[in-house]
C-alpha cells in the first residue's frame, strides 16, 4: 500500500470514528428507545450521510447516468443495519414507556422562537457549506 492510499484510509477511518461518536452521543442522550429511536437514527444517519451529500450531485448532474440511484441505495444498505445495531449495542433497544409520553421541556417554545432558531441554523449551514466549498474547490 502506498503513502497516498494510507492517508486516504486513515482519513476515512477518522471520519467513520467521528460519525460514530456523534451518533452514539445522540443515542445515549436520547429519551427515546426501541423502534422509535431506531427509525430516528436511520432517518438522521441516512439523511446526513447520503441524502444531503448527494443532493448537490442530483441538482448539478455531475455523476454519470445511473450512479446517483445506486448511491442512494448504498446509503440505505449502510444505514439499515447500522441503526438497529447502534441502538441495541448502546442499550437503548428495549422500549421504555415511562419517558416516551413525558413532554420535553427543551422543545416547548413559541413558534416565533422555533422560526428564528431554525433560520440561524440554516444560515450557519449555508455559510459553512459555501466557505468550505470555496477553499476546497
Amino acid at each position: 500500500m502506498d503513502a497516498q492510499t494510507s492517508k486516504v484510509l486513515m482519513a476515512l477511518l477518522a471520519v467513520c470514528f467521528l460519525d460514530s461518536i456523534v451518533l452514539a452521543y445522540i443515542i445515549v442522550r436520547s429519551r427515546w428507545t426501541g423502534w422509535r429511536l431506531i427509525a430516528t437514527v436511520f432517518f438522521v444517519f441516512y439523511g446526513v450521510m447520503t441524502f444531503i451529500s448527494q443532493i448537490e450531485s442530483a441538482v448539478f448532474h455531475i455523476l454519470p447516468p445511473g450512479v446517483l440511484p445506486r448511491l442512494f441505495l448504498m446509503g440505505i444498505l449502510v444505514a439499515a443495519p447500522f441503526s438497529p445495531l447502534a441502538v441495541i449495542i448502546l442499550g437503548k433497544g428495549k422500549a421504555d414507556n415511562a419517558t416516551i409520553n413525558e413532554p420535553n421541556s427543551r422543545l416547548i417554545m413559541p413558534a416565533k422562537e422555533w422560526a428564528w432558531k431554525l433560520a440561524v441554523i440554516a444560515l450557519a449551514y449555508m455559510i459553512l457549506y459555501s466557505t468550505f466549498g470555496y477553499f476546497v474547490a
